[in-house]
């Protein structure tokens, strides 16, 4: 959860800008998509994800001298998109604490009976040792942390270690490339870390399946 306390046009706008290295402030246009976002509580973490995405999906395509796209409604589609996982999630109870929320369910709980029926499936004792660890992580969070904090890290952390349990590490080699790619644009430090996890999800995915902890928990409140 972000602590920048600047205005949210301030944030949006010193990321962007960081980002795509183009411009010394947002774009009328851009201006104004970023008051719609902060109109509809778009938090400041999700539009930081989709902009990241959004760069993971235009360097698949792009030729290597192609600028990053310099106006914010190119991300706008992805932004969109982890803005619907977000209200979803918030919806079932995966919201900040102090948050009302429609319908109020334990989250931690269903993240655990989720972890619960991995580490039962896992097929080595490495990917059950994973599974135990963010189970005990989750036993014991600190009422100060959320539920959304607190699965969204373990969910980055457990992407990254199934990738190592898996033994195959090519991927690495295709992250750094990748973001090799945006250096070279000159994406700025903050949005690179952004980049680096969406190519961890984005591998995790590709390779062992891993589709993440969030959506099974909300697919489990589903069932």
């Amino acid at each position: 959860m972000s602590t920048d306390e600047r205005p949210f046009l301030e944030q949006i706008e010193s990321f962007f800008l960081e980002t795509v290295q183009q411009g010394l402030a947002l774009r009328p246009s851009d201006v104004e998509i970023t008051k719609d976002w902060e109109k509809r509580g778009v938090p400041v973490e999700v539009v930081r994800k989709g902009i990241a995405d959004g760069i993971q999906r235009f360097l698949a395509t792009a030729a290597p001298s192609q600028p990053l796209p310099g106006v914010l409604k190119y991300y706008r589609t992805f932004v969109e998109t982890e803005f619907e996982t977000w209200k979803r999630a918030k919806m079932m109870g995966l919201g900040i604490a102090s948050e009302p929320v429609i319908k109020p369910v334990d989250m931690i709980q269903a993240a655990i009976n989720v972890l619960s029926k991995w580490n039962d499936q896992a097929q080595n004792s490495k990917a059950k040792a994973l599974f135990s660890k963010a189970i005990t992580k989750l036993e014991n969070r600190p009422q100060s942390q959320s539920a959304v904090e607190l699965i969204g890290e373990l969910d980055d952390w457990l992407a990254l270690e199934l990738l190592d349990n898996h033994g195959n590490y090519e991927w690495r080699d295709s992250m750094k490339s990748v973001l090799k790619a945006a250096q070279m644009r000159g994406v700025g430090f903050e949005a690179l870390k952004e980049l680096e996890k969406a190519q961890i999800r984005l591998h995790a995915q590709q390779l062992i399946g891993y589709t993440g902890l969030v959506n099974a928990c909300l697919d489990w409140e589903d069932d």
